[in-house]
């Protein structure tokens, strides 16, 4: 018996060919076990991005389902407006006498209000821009004019601080 060795604790060492009850050696157990567990942390990656890709998908259906319902609101909206506009140019034109005279200005005010709205939310816009892009116009390196480095001067540069 080994006098540095507590009692209960066998002579082999993770690395000796000393076999257990079961016919392994140590070295084939910690293998196994790292296989094990390496295809377990595989196994918990795959399923991981298997729970991602769904939660990415539920994500995408529900932002179209609400595109849809959005769509379908602006759709109604966009004829209520229709409808409201067309009537109040008949009331109007009722009130004249004739109904395109209720059209004509109706077409006239929503004209004046869109420039306004125009004018209001870009106030710096050309008013008769006609093909006018802005084009960034690129200069071939060769026809540039080379600028002569400054002047040394005897004085030492500042040091401000």
């Amino acid at each position: 018996m080994d006098p540095l060795r507590p009692p209960g604790f066998s002579a082999s060492t993770p690395d000796s060919p000393v076999e257990n009850p079961d016919g392994r050696t140590k070295i084939d157990r910690i293998t196994r076990h790292t296989r094990d567990l390496v295809q377990d942390v595989r196994n918990w990656v795959d399923l991981k991005l298997k729970l991602t890709r769904l939660e990415v998908q539920e994500q995408v259906d529900e932002a179209l389902h609400q595109a849809r319902i959005g769509a379908a609101l602006a759709f109604v909206g966009f004829l209520a407006v229709q409808f409201l506009l067309v009537t109040l140019a008949l009331l109007i034109g009722d009130a004249l006498g004739h109904a395109k005279w209720g059209f004509l200005i109706l077409t006239v005010l929503l004209v004046a209000v869109l420039i306004v709205l125009r004018y209001a939310l870009k106030p710096n816009v050309e008013l008769f821009r006609f093909n006018k892009t802005t084009r960034k116009v690129e200069v071939p390196a060769h026809r540039l004019k080379e600028v002569a480095p400054p002047e040394p001067t005897d004085e030492a540069p500042r040091r401000d601080g």
